[in-house]
C-alpha cells in the first residue's frame, strides 16, 4: 500500500477526482524514472501521502543534473 500512496494526487485527498489525477502520476513517474529516486516516500502510507500533499518538488536536475 505504501508505494501507491506515492502516487495519490492531493485533489483525492480532499474527495476529488479529475483527469489531471492520472497526469499527477505519470508526472510522479517521470519524475522518478529521470532521477532514479522515489518521490514521496515515507515510512507508512499515511506518510507518503501526507508528504505528497505538503512537500515541494525539487527541480529533477538537483537529483540527475544530467
Amino acid at each position: 500500500m505504501r508505494v501507491a500512496a506515492a502516487y495519490v494526487p492531493p485533489e483525492y485527498l480532499n474527495g476529488k477526482l479529475s483527469p489531471r489525477s492520472d497526469l499527477w502520476a505519470v508526472g510522479i513517474i517521470m519524475y522518478e524514472l529521470l532521477t532514479s529516486r522515489r518521490l514521496f516516500d515515507g515510512p507508512d502510507a499515511f506518510e507518503t501521502m501526507k508528504r505528497g500533499r505538503e512537500v515541494p518538488i525539487p527541480p529533477p536536475s538537483l537529483a540527475n543534473p544530467r
